[in-house]
């Protein structure tokens, strides 16, 4: 029994067409249809780049994302309307690490696998176009990745989801303004990541963000 209503937000991962006719989206019904293909604008992250190169401090970014990707299915209505869409790696708020700016965090910890391993590669993920060409760069290579990914996978979209947060403070209000909680990303088909088609997945980037948010709250930014 939660003290508090849960809050679902959609992953990007989902596939629409097993999205049911109404899904809970902060506890509450919302109506969904199936969208067409997506088609992503490119967000050119070349200006903060050049800003804000060779610096070891990370910009604070404005309280509103730079720009917005278009989508002409639910997901862009989501966007608008719900919120919750900043919580996900695919939303359009850069990421400054390692003294460079990735256009999301999808982008980010989907180059933490190749760091090690392959830098140009990892290189080329943070270039992608959008987040999804990134996720699909890293599927491409999973020889390449490093070693024992899947024990460090949840610690590294922890270190990414507090940078995230911490740099952007509109996303640091949005985070926190969740109180206690419990943060579910509903994903049908993603048992790990997400909550699963019967929300009794393991929800780790719900749980990811929920730890976000108590460091947060307790003012530790390590």
């Amino acid at each position: 029994m939660f003290s508090q209503s849960p809050l679902y937000f959609h992953s990007p991962y989902t596939q629409y067409s097993s999205i049911q006719p109404t899904t809970l989206v902060g506890g509450t019904a919302a109506p969904w249809l199936a969208p067409p293909a997506p088609r992503w604008n490119l967000y050119d992250v070349s200006t903060s780049v050049r800003q804000h190169a060779g610096s070891a401090t990370p910009p604070l970014y404005p309280l509103e994302s730079p720009k917005s990707w278009e989508h002409p299915g639910p997901f862009q209505r989501q966007a608008q309307g719900q919120p919750q869409h900043g919580f996900t790696n695919f939303a359009p708020f850069p990421v400054w690490y390692g003294g460079v700016e990735y256009p999301t965090s999808e982008h980010l910890f989907q180059a933490h696998g190749f760091f090690e391993t392959d830098p140009g590669l990892a290189e080329r993920i943070r270039l992608k176009p959008t987040p999804q060409e990134a996720l699909e760069e890293a599927e491409r290579n999973l020889d390449s990745r490093r070693k024992g990914w899947d024990e460090v996978k949840i610690s590294i979209m922890e270190r990414v989801l507090e940078a995230k947060f911490t740099q952007h403070p509109k996303l640091r209000k949005l985070l926190l303004s969740t109180g206690g909680r419990d943060l579910f990303e509903y994903n049908p088909d993603d048992w790990f990541w997400g909550s699963g088609a019967d929300r009794r997945g393991r929800n780790e980037f719900g749980r990811c963000l929920m730890r976000v948010r108590d460091k947060i709250r307790e003012g530790d930014h390590r």
